[in-house]
């Protein structure tokens, strides 16, 4: 037996008695304040997730004399591909104490979590995490697009704090300090499509017919059925951050969308966070949320993601690209019936700033 093979069988998954230790090294590795040690996040996380894992909390744990020395955190979820349903799960919170990196326990926890699932994926990793990944022979799919739509060009330039590049792209956008395109566009589509955008305080059963409508419009996405959606949105801790809003047509749902404000760099900023519609609502769809966004007064508008349709709707409403700086990656086992190619080319995913951890 390999030193690697004896790492791999000494992962095992989280108990209840581990509690104590775990809380140590989470302390030690994240600090006191961070998520990780919140009960509540842990419980939402690893128990109330819809697409748990039957055989146990997915989150795998290496041990030394007593200590926990590294973990590895899953987030499962159905995956649908190609009119297939597989059991996948995006890898999260990583962790190897420093006298244990270089040494294999990384990639030992990546094949734990690996095992769990058809596909493995990861969104956002630090530079030893991605190490421990594209060791264990992940397939790195490069960065998400990163989109910056300013709405106060005025505001931006002004702002002591706001970066570079952000200055540079409020100079270049025309049109911005009204809304712009935005503005136009919106009117345009409502007027001719007869859709509006409706807000809502939480989501409902409605989109179980919009995720059955929407889906085989994309080739490759993480499901966004109502029991998904209002565990990812409406049952976080923090779930008043979000603002959610359906696209109706003659009381029809046509798609939703999810944002939040924040404050980055001294500038009240909106981030699309998720969304979903058939197609031809795309357009509509962000033409009427950025027109909202603007309403509330924004500097700009970010969006960050693989997704074709949306990268088109966003050019045409004069979203220019910002700074790359999110990792994608994947890792399918060799017995899933899905071309290497056709997954490993980024025009085949919807992926968005809800999959994994990526928006907290």
């Amino acid at each position: 037996m390999t030193y690697a093979d004896r790492l791999r069988r000494q992962v095992r998954r989280y108990e209840a008695q581990d509690a104590a230790a775990l809380q140590s090294f989470q302390r030690e590795m994240f600090g006191p304040s961070a998520r990780q040690l919140e009960p509540a996040y842990f419980e939402w996380l690893f128990s109330k997730n819809p697409h748990r894992d039957p055989d146990g909390p997915s989150l795998w744990l290496m041990e030394r004399e007593g200590e926990v020395v590294g973990q590895q955190g899953g987030i499962p979820f159905p995956l649908e591909a190609a009119g297939h349903s597989f059991s996948a799960s995006w890898a999260v919170d990583l962790m190897v104490a420093e006298a244990w990196r270089m040494r294999g326990v990384g990639p030992a926890l990546c094949d734990a979590q690996n095992d769990s699932c058809d596909i493995a994926l990861a969104l956002g990793v630090s530079e030893p995490a991605y190490q421990a990944f594209v060791t264990a022979d992940w397939v790195d799919m490069g960065k998400l697009p990163f989109f910056v739509r300013p709405l106060d060009p005025a505001r931006i330039l002004a702002g002591r704090g706001s970066p570079r590049w952000l200055q540079d792209l409020a100079r270049l956008g025309p049109g911005m300090a009204a809304g712009g395109s935005a503005w136009a566009l919106s009117q345009v589509l409502e007027t001719v499509s007869g859709a509006h955008l409706e807000p809502v305080e939480r989501f409902d059963v409605c989109v179980d017919g919009l995720w059955r409508e929407a889906k085989s419009d994309y080739c490759l996405l993480a499901r966004r059925d109502f029991e998904t959606l209002r565990w990812r949105f409406d049952q976080v801790k923090d779930a008043g951050r979000y603002q959610r809003y359906y696209l109706v047509r003659q009381g029809h749902l046509l798609g939703y969308i999810v944002t939040r404000h924040d404050q980055w760099h001294g500038q009240t900023v909106g981030r699309i966070v998720d969304h979903l519609s058939p197609l031809k609502w795309v357009a509509p769809l962000f033409a009427e949320v950025v027109q909202q966004l603007h309403e509330q007064q924004v500097a700009a508008v970010f969006y960050e993601g693989f997704d074709k349709a949306a990268e088109r709707a966003l050019r045409g409403l004069g979203f220019l690209r910002g700074p790359a700086i999110t990792r994608f990656l994947f890792k399918a086992k060799p017995e899933v019936p899905l071309r290497a190619s056709w997954m490993s080319d980024p025009d085949n995913w919807f992926v968005t700033d809800a999959d994994a951890d990526r928006d907290f």
